[in-house]
């Protein structure tokens, strides 16, 4: 099973469906650990290094040079699915 990392900015209405859905599913809300207020690199680094998936509904600009995107395209693991809002 996935183990995820739910984002700070990610929307708890489609964690409470997926939890009805799932009740096993194996998550860490952001906001209720020590991890809640960092910015997104380290956030991301931290979810590589512990095996778990970041989930985010972060928006990224077209151009590439938009500091997440450089992120993604650096980070090995690239575990962060974006999940449109709309």
């Amino acid at each position: 099973m996935l183990r995820l990392l739910i984002d700070e900015n990610f929307d708890h209405r489609i964690l409470r469906g997926v939890k009805l859905r799932l009740p096993q599913l194996d998550y860490l809300a952001v906001q209720d650990t020590e991890l809640k207020g960092i910015k997104d690199p380290p956030l991301l680094a931290w979810a590589a290094e512990n095996n778990r998936v970041l989930v985010t509904h972060v928006r990224i600009p077209g151009h590439l040079d938009h500091p997440f995107q450089s992120m993604l395209t650096t980070h090995s693991d690239r575990r962060c699915p974006l999940i449109p809002t709309r």
